[in-house]
């Protein structure tokens, strides 16, 4: 049985059973703040992710260090038409990029074969956030991507917020990074279609070897593209929960 718990309500310890403040569509919920955080979703009746490697939990006792190709989660959670994914994160390598989240491609002429197909990132530099969406106009014989990014300016917060939403519907896209409060948008091409192959990893490319690495803190997928008051709504309960633990994002 789930309980939707208020969101100044310390759940640090609870396993299970946690629903986010916007639950329709909700398909993984989950705080990185134990050792058996790694393969347990809050959201009931969702799959069981699988860790890869062994990724190391921090003594902040709030998050994972996960290293790209090597450790890393699989949600067991597949990209749809439309999708929203939130996680909240820090690079912590010297350049390169965090692969937050990132989703198996697909056997196509342009772009190899399994490569990853979409992907959020993170500058291990300027801690800016880039959105890539792969997409094709001729029946994915080849593949294009859709890829743009936001600035903060002279803001390099290291910890951040950052959502990622589009839906094939609607035809559009739109990142944010929730804690400068700064966001951007891109349309679809009228005869785009999104790729939507294989699950969704949080920590790593599928099989691109970026020497890079971050820490974990958070992460929530929805199998549609919320509103920006609805993601508002999650990264305040999110924003709540770390104000508590002395952290802010």
């Amino acid at each position: 049985m789930s309980l939707a718990i208020q969101k100044d309500v310390d759940f640090s310890a609870v396993a299970t059973g946690y629903l986010p403040p916007v639950t329709a569509g909700v398909e993984y919920f989950n705080f990185f703040n134990s050792e058996d955080s790694l393969t347990r979703n809050l959201i009931p009746n969702k799959p069981t992710p699988a860790k890869n490697g062994s990724p190391l939990f921090n003594t902040n006792g709030q998050s994972f260090l996960l290293t790209n190709l090597l450790n890393f989660i699989n949600t067991g959670i597949k990209l749809t038409d439309e999708m929203t994914i939130i996680t909240v994160a820090e690079p912590t390598g010297a350049d390169g990029f965090f692969p937050t989240w990132s989703t198996t491609g697909s056997p196509i002429t342009n772009g190899g074969s399994f490569t990853s197909q979409s992907f959020m990132r993170q500058s291990a530099t300027t801690r800016n956030p880039t959105l890539s969406l792969s997409y094709s106009t001729d029946g994915f014989i080849t593949r294009q991507n859709l890829s743009y990014g936001v600035s903060s300016g002279v803001d390099n917060i290291r910890l951040r917020a950052i959502a990622s939403a589009f839906s094939q519907t609607a035809k559009t896209s739109s990142l944010y990074d929730l804690t400068n409060n700064k966001n951007a948008q891109a349309p679809l091409p009228a005869n785009g279609v999104y790729g939507k192959s294989g699950n969704i990893l949080l920590g790593s490319h599928y099989n691109a070897a970026e020497s890079s690495q971050g820490n974990l803190y958070a992460a929530a997928i929805y199998s549609r593209m919320l509103s920006t008051t609805e993601i508002n709504q999650v990264y305040a309960a999110l924003k709540a929960y770390y104000s508590k633990r002395t952290l802010s994002i």
